[in-house]
């Protein structure tokens, strides 16, 4: 479900109602990029979209991806309730009266419900793409550079003779010594499709209000932001 253009709550709201005529129930629902600042900075609860996805999960991101609205079927999945803590490096935005959880997961926190989300088929990754290249070719967008996990980069490779559209992948840090492999057995890719780095989220975002600061933000004097890579683990 596309959320850009949504510029006011009741439009979110309709964008569901509508959407949700052609989804088969259990279907999970995602996507979203959505941004709360079009209509004054109230945050989407999981209460606006209920009534129209009682018989599917549904999880859908930010603008910045640093912040996602899950229904209140896609929590129970995920088992998250009023007594869950916050995970490192993430918030479950709470209700101030009744501490239950409004659907507004930030950053780390959005992973208990993704991890939920059944892969994609090699088929239907295939067809994402074909779908993507044609849509960018139709907007004279020639090149991009994606931010991608290790089978989205695999699904490029697989197709790297039929691609349309110049693709720069940096998989997820987690992936770096897959990555230093790749490039040892196929160099850094060609004119079409490269790879020569990694992307890591080290803190939020300024629109989440978790980007890392030294003070708390002045709208909101309970945070100053928070981390997301709590282990040097990762790193080594």
């Amino acid at each position: 479900i596309d959320l850009h253009s949504a510029i006011t709550p009741d439009v979110f709201k309709h964008r569901f109602k509508s959407y949700m005529k052609n989804i088969e129930p259990n279907e999970w629902v995602t996507g979203g990029n959505w941004d709360h600042e079009h209509w004054g900075g109230l945050l989407p609860t999981r209460q606006w979209i209920d009534e129209y996805t009682v018989d599917n999960p549904v999880l859908v991101s930010r603008v910045d991806g640093h912040m996602a609205l899950a229904n209140s079927k896609a929590l129970e999945i995920a088992g998250i309730n009023k007594h869950t803590s916050d995970p490192k490096g993430g918030v479950i935005v709470r209700d101030s009266k009744t501490g239950m959880p409004t659907g507004i997961l930030k950053d780390n926190a959005i992973a208990l419900v993704s991890v939920r989300i059944p892969e994609n088929t090699v088929e239907k990754r295939n067809r994402i793409l074909n779908t993507a290249m044609k849509h960018a070719a139709s907007v004279g967008i020639t090149q991009i550079h994606d931010m991608c996990s290790w089978k989205d980069l695999n699904t490029y490779r697989e197709n790297k003779n039929s691609l349309t559209l110049r693709i720069f992948a940096l998989p997820w840090y987690t992936n770096w010594k897959r990555l230093i492999q790749l490039v040892r057995e196929d160099g850094y890719g060609d004119n079409y499709l490269r790879w020569s780095g990694i992307k890591a989220m080290v803190d939020g975002s300024l629109g989440s209000r978790t980007a890392w600061m030294y003070d708390p933000y002045l709208d909101d004097n309970t945070t100053s932001g928070l981390v997301r890579i709590t282990d040097t683990i990762d790193f080594k």
